[in-house]
């Protein structure tokens, strides 16, 4: 997975965006981690697994424990969503 300086700064310039309508509208920005079946539910189960298997994703325990919630970035869920979107991933 190689990126442009072009495409990075896309990225970063949707994020961006982001951030400052949420700030418009005066709501505190989404926070970054979510819980496994949040993403599940915002990101389709089939594509979690899939990017996860694929080692596109990272997912994070918060806890000790075999069965501790697992946690995902929404940030590089929905990066990873608009590259397959627009078809910089395959």
């Amino acid at each position: 997975m190689e990126l442009t300086v072009i495409e990075l700064e896309m990225i970063i310039e949707k994020c961006a965006q982001r951030v400052l309508e949420a700030a418009r509208i005066g709501i505190t920005p989404i926070k970054d981690k979510i819980s496994q079946r949040q993403a599940f539910e915002e990101f389709r189960e089939v594509n979690v697994r899939s990017w996860y298997n694929e080692g596109l994703l990272k997912k994070v325990e918060s806890g000790p424990y075999p069965n501790s919630p697992k946690k995902y970035s929404r940030i590089e869920l929905e990066t990873i969503k608009t590259l397959k979107e627009n078809r910089k991933l395959k």
